[in-house]
C-alpha cells in the first residue's frame, strides 16, 4: 500500500502489519529511506478522525529526548494520507529485536533476565529504571499516559525500553486539561483518580507511578500485587473478590491490612527478598492513605538497589528448593542477650533449624541473641540443604581509620591501610 506524508512524499508499507490492537494496525515502511527507522500506525475505520486535533498537538510538539538514552517514546511525528484523508500517523520504530514486556513477566527462559538468577533480578531492576526514567520525561513535559500496562512496553535484551500506542495519552498545558485520555485498563488504574475519567478532571503523574509499580511488582514476581482472596464485603454488601476492589480497599497482601485476607498467595512473599527501600516504595505506593510517590523516588531507589551487593533471585521460580523469606526487620543496634521475636515465610521445608534450634512447622519464633548476633538458619528437604546467614552487627562501606571504601562488602580488613573492619 503506497500513503502520502504532509509534504505529499510517497510512503509504501508492507502489505501486512507486525503489530494490532483495538483501534488500529501497525505497518512497517519500505520506502523512502528516511523513513527507516520508522512505523505507520494505521487506524480502524474512522476512529482516526476523533483524535485528529490531539494528533495535531503531538505532532506539533516534538518530544525533546537526551541522545543516547535507553529508552524511546514512539511519538508521533507526522500524519499519513490516503486519498487525501488522513488515515494514521508515522512514528518510530522500537529498539531493534524488542519484544513485548507482558512475555517477560511471564516466563523465565530468558536467559538475561531470569528470575531465578541474582543477576536476573537485577536486569530487571535496570530495566525498570528505564521505564521510569521514559514516564518521568514524559511528566516533565506535561503528559500523563494513564492506560500504562506491560501490553504497550517493548524491551531488547540489551536492557532497552520503547513506549508504544501513546496517542490515548493525556495532555496538560500548565494546569489546563487540553486532551483527556482516551482509554485506560482497570487493573492498572489509580484507584483514587479512575472517577476523573468520566468527569473528564485532568489525572495526576500518581496515577502512572501507582501504574508503574503494579507493572514493577508483576515482572519482579509474576503475580499481580492485588491477586489475594477474602471474606470481606464493600460497605454495599457486594463481594470484594476483583482487582479493582482489592486495590480500592488497600488490600495490599504485604501491607496494613493482610491481616484481613484470607488466603495470600506465596510469590507475594518474595518482595520480603527485596531491599528495604524497594518494600517501603511499593507499601507506600499502594497504600491510599499515606502520601503519593514520584517516579523519580522510584528511579533514585532502582538505582541504589542495582549497584546493592546481595540481590536475592526468587526462589518461588524454583519449585523444588527450600523457601525460606524472613519477613521481620532486623534491628540496627542489638546485644548478646536481647530477645528477639521474628516472623518467616517457608515453603518446601522438611526441617528447619535457626541457630541449631528445631523450628519445623513454625513461622514465629522468640530466642535470646548469642554473642555473634546472627541468626543462622538452615533449611532443607529430601533433595536440597540451604544455608542462611542474617547478621546483626554495625558495619560500614568505609573503613573507620582511612575513611577509603572497602574493595568488597565481604572484606574483613581494609585494602589500603589494613586496619579490621569494625
Amino acid at each position: 500500500m503506497t500513503l502520502r506524508d504532509s509534504q505529499n512524499t510517497a510512503i509504501l508499507i508492507e502489505s501486512n502489519y507486525f503489530a494490532s490492537g483495538g483501534e488500529g494496525n501497525v505497518y512497517r515502511i519500505i520506502s523512502p529511506n528516511k523513513y527507516q527507522n520508522y512505523c505507520v500506525k494505521l487506524f480502524h475505520g474512522d476512529k482516526v478522525f476523533s483524535r485528529l486535533d490531539k494528533l495535531e498537538y503531538m505532532i506539533n510538539h516534538p518530544l525533546r529526548i537526551p541522545s543516547n538514552t535507553q529508552y524511546k517514546i514512539c511519538w508521533p511525528t507526522d500524519f499519513v494520507y490516503n486519498n487525501s484523508q488522513p488515515v494514521g500517523f508515522i512514528m518510530p520504530l522500537a529498539f531493534s529485536g524488542s519484544k513485548s514486556l507482558y512475555s517477560l513477566y511471564l516466563k523465565d527462559d530468558n536467559s538475561i533476565f531470569d528470575r531465578r538468577k541474582d543477576y536476573g533480578i537485577r536486569n530487571r531492576f535496570k530495566l525498570l529504571f528505564n521505564i521510569a526514567n521514559a514516564i518521568s520525561n514524559l511528566h516533565h513535559h506535561g503528559y500523563i499516559i494513564v492506560d500504562f500496562k506491560p501490553q504497550n512496553l517493548l524491551f531488547s535484551d540489551a536492557g532497552q525500553i520503547s513506549l508504544i500506542d501513546l496517542d490515548s495519552i493525556q495532555i496538560m498545558l500548565g494546569d489546563l486539561l487540553l486532551y483527556s485520555p482516551t482509554a485506560f485498563t482497570q487493573e492498572y488504574a489509580y484507584p483514587k483518580e479512575i472517577n476523573n475519567i468520566s468527569q473528564k478532571k485532568p489525572c495526576s503523574k500518581y496515577w502512572d507511578t501507582y501504574s508503574f509499580a503494579i507493572v514493577a511488582y508483576q515482572l519482579l514476581t509474576s503475580i499481580h500485587p492485588f491477586i489475594a482472596s477474602s471474606n470481606l464485603k464493600t460497605p454495599g454488601g457486594d463481594e470484594i473478590s476483583d482487582r479493582l476492589d482489592f486495590m480500592r480497599y488497600n488490600l495490599y497482601p504485604l501491607g496494613k491490612n493482610a491481616s484481613k485476607l484470607r488466603v495470600i498467595p506465596p510469590p507475594h512473599y518474595y518482595i520480603n527478598l527485596l531491599p528495604y527501600k524497594i518494600q517501603d516504595l511499593f507499601e507506600q505506593t499502594f497504600d491510599l492513605d499515606k502520601s503519593c510517590v514520584l517516579m523519580e523516588d522510584w528511579m533514585a531507589t532502582l538505582l541504589e538497589s542495582i549497584n546493592n551487593d546481595i540481590l536475592r533471585s526468587n526462589p518461588f521460580r524454583e519449585k523444588k528448593k527450600p523457601i525460606f523469606i524472613l519477613r521481620t526487620r532486623l534491628p540496627n543496634e542489638a546485644a548478646a542477650g536481647d530477645f528477639l521475636e521474628i516472623s518467616w515465610f517457608s515453603a518446601n521445608i522438611s526441617n528447619l533449624t535457626i541457630n541449631g534450634n528445631v523450628y519445623t512447622n513454625q513461622n514465629t519464633a522468640r530466642f535470646k541473641l548469642n554473642e555473634s548476633l546472627s541468626l543462622n538458619i538452615v533449611a532443607s528437604n529430601s533433595q536440597y540443604k540451604c544455608s542462611y546467614e542474617y547478621s546483626m552487627r554495625p558495619s560500614s562501606a568505609f573503613c573507620i581509620n582511612c575513611g577509603r571504601k572497602y574493595y568488597s562488602s565481604s572484606d574483613t580488613f581494609c585494602t589500603y591501610c589494613g586496619i579490621k573492619k569494625v
